[in-house]
């Protein structure tokens, strides 16, 4: 197969010559969970010593002219956030805050920044240094909002921009940075409280949607409704025959996780409505009641209430078999497929054919991507799992659709 390089950047610096093992993941496991910060670990060989926070005893040019140092009462000099060694300062500043960039080929999978850096040295020479990453979820992870009264109607893309806007937040504007879909529901008024985290209420508006909020890999903060992938053509098609994309590895979800007998949707000011599969409960008792409440919703009705209670009553209270994950070794694949699995995101719809073993009938299912996982050791070994959900017709309906509603007020 082509060769194809893994290479890593800080800033503009790339450090691909002494990283040896790259791992990243975004996304989530399940399609009714929020979307948390993405992480990527980098660990590098440090023999060079260009990433070390500090630097004693030296009195080279490089020290002096530099003059970013502290001198200590015993004359040495501590050259403050530079690298040490015959590469010195090679890759800039040893600094949290610096952006992360990790490229199969030319395919961007991982765009971050480091939040930590871990140094490990022995007596016998051994030194590597790890870098810990993390998306811009983390970012609003750890940034609070003020007091303030949200706008009654505004739909769920407008709302999460007015808190990407907000003076507190102020996250970057601009399509490099953002990429946020008008959305479909409406929502009511309410009084965000002082100090309440901002990711928080960003996966609420998320979930009043039930879109996706997430990190692409290109580092982009997106938004998307209910509606994006689905009827949309796939990004990508695998199968066991030989005809398109191979996978190397499947794993089939068939159990408990999504199953759920009895739904009950709060919205803020309103009354809980609840949905419940009587059937259900009495065909499998042993297994519970299986009940799913969500709270805190951002519906101005408890219509839209009742219908997100009844369409994932119907979603999730019958046991399927659906592909949940799936792994391909991107080292087994030519450049240009190897290219094309690389650049699938969240949020991209693929199909998957496939023999289970011992069977004569193929599988057929209609799949969308909820997280994706890379990992490489720069020996060669490269590969990336998805973890996947049923894209097939959801089956959304619609609640009065007269256009004195406004737009779409549709369970989701």
């Amino acid at each position: 197969m082509a060769h194809v390089s893994v290479t890593v950047f800080l800033d503009s610096d790339e450090i691909s010559a002494e990283a040896y093992a790259v791992t990243a993941s975004r996304g989530r496991s399940l399609e009714t969970e929020s979307f948390d910060a993405g992480g990527c670990t980098v660990t590098v060989r440090n023999y060079e010593a260009n990433f070390n926070p500090y630097f004693l005893t030296d009195t080279s040019s490089l020290l002096l002219e530099s003059g970013d140092f502290l001198l200590l009462e015993n004359g040495d000099k501590l050259l403050l956030e530079f690298g040490n060694g015959a590469g010195a300062g090679t890759y800039g500043e040893i600094l949290t805050g610096r952006t992360l960039t990790v490229k199969d080929g030319t395919t961007t999978v991982f765009t971050g920044f480091v939040e930590d850096y871990d140094f490990t040295w022995t007596p016998k020479g051994f030194a590597e240094a790890t870098l810990t990453c993390r998306d811009a979820l983390a970012t609003l992870g750890a940034t609070s909002l003020l007091e303030w009264t949200t706008t009654e109607g505004q739909l769920t893309g407008a709302r999460v921009s007015a808190v990407l806007d907000r003076d507190e937040v102020a996250f970057l504007s601009g399509a490099s940075y953002r990429d946020i879909a008008t959305g479909t529901q409406p929502l009511q008024a309410d009084l965000v409280t002082y100090g309440s985290n901002a990711l928080n209420y960003l996966q609420k508006v998320n979930e009043t949607e039930s879109g996706r909020l997430f990190v692409d890999r290109t580092g982009k903060l997106v938004f998307q409704d209910r509606y994006e992938s689905f009827g949309v053509s796939s990004s990508a098609d695998f199968d066991d025959a030989g005809s398109n994309l191979p996978f190397h590895g499947i794993d089939v979800r068939y159990g408990t996780e999504l199953l759920h007998f009895k739904v009950s949707v709060d919205r803020e000011g309103g009354v809980a409505q609840t949905a419940t599969n009587v059937g259900q409960l009495a065909a499998y008792p042993k297994l519970g009641a299986r009940h799913l409440p969500l709270g805190g919703m951002l519906y101005q009705s408890d219509d839209h209430s009742l219908g997100l209670a009844n369409f994932l009553l119907g979603r999730y209270s019958q046991i399927a078999a659906v592909v949940s994950g799936l792994t391909i070794n991107l080292h087994a694949l030519g450049a240009s497929n190897r290219n094309t699995v690389a650049a699938l995101d969240i949020g991209d719809v693929v199909t998957l054919t496939w023999t289970p073993p011992g069977t004569s009938g193929s599988v057929f299912q209609t799949l969308v991507i909820e997280s994706v996982s890379y990992s490489t050791n720069f020996d060669g070994d490269t590969s990336v799992s998805f973890q996947l959900s049923d894209a097939s017709d959801p089956g959304y309906f619609v609640l009065d659709t007269d256009a004195l509603d406004g737009p779409a007020p549709l369970a989701p």
